[in-house]
């Protein structure tokens, strides 16, 4: 097997590591992408959430203005406002989680464009390789193709002895 044809061979592996490397490369990215959405959703159902839970607040706060309040109706508000909160809490933790795994996906992300990166780089030596290998074989075939031309038998005029001279 030639020089030639084996760098021929490892810049087709090259380029296609470096296809498979592209590929990782765009699905790490629509994870990433994908992982935005569901911070950006977790923080938009916190926000829906709290905009609802003043709303109640305040509609059962008012119904309590100017009364007299039992004990258990304020028990009552009190509980209702735990259970607003405990689902307050569970939605922020829900956007913690989608946080964490934001900052995971960012991570497999960054380390796949790394390697995207290197397997470009890889490719790009090979080929400058293979492109200077060629120039080389280019040079050696002209400069064969000249001596073979040079080293031709010369026709019997050219070996004919000179004219002797009259003086």
């Amino acid at each position: 097997m030639t020089r030639a044809t084996t760098i021929a061979r490892l810049l087709t592996l090259r380029r296609a590591k470096e296809q498979r490397a592209l590929e990782m490369l765009m699905q790490r990215d629509r994870d990433y992408h994908l992982a935005e959405k569901q911070v950006e959703d977790a923080k938009d159902a916190i926000a829906r959430h709290m905009t609802r839970a003043r709303a109640r607040e305040r509609r059962k706060i008012q119904s309590l203005i100017g009364r007299t309040v039992s004990p258990t109706a304020m028990a009552r508000l009190q509980s209702d406002l735990d259970v607003l909160m405990a689902e307050a809490t569970r939605l922020r933790e829900i956007e913690r989680h989608a946080q964490a795994a934001l900052d995971h996906t960012r991570q497999a992300r960054d380390a796949a464009r790394d390697q995207f990166r290197l397997c470009q780089r890889a490719t790009t030596k090979l080929e400058q390789l293979a492109e200077q290998d060629g120039r080389k074989a280019a040079r050696r075939r002209a400069a064969l193709a000249e001596a073979t031309v040079e080293e031709r038998p010369r026709s019997n005029s050219d070996f004919a002895s000179p004219e002797p001279h009259s003086a």
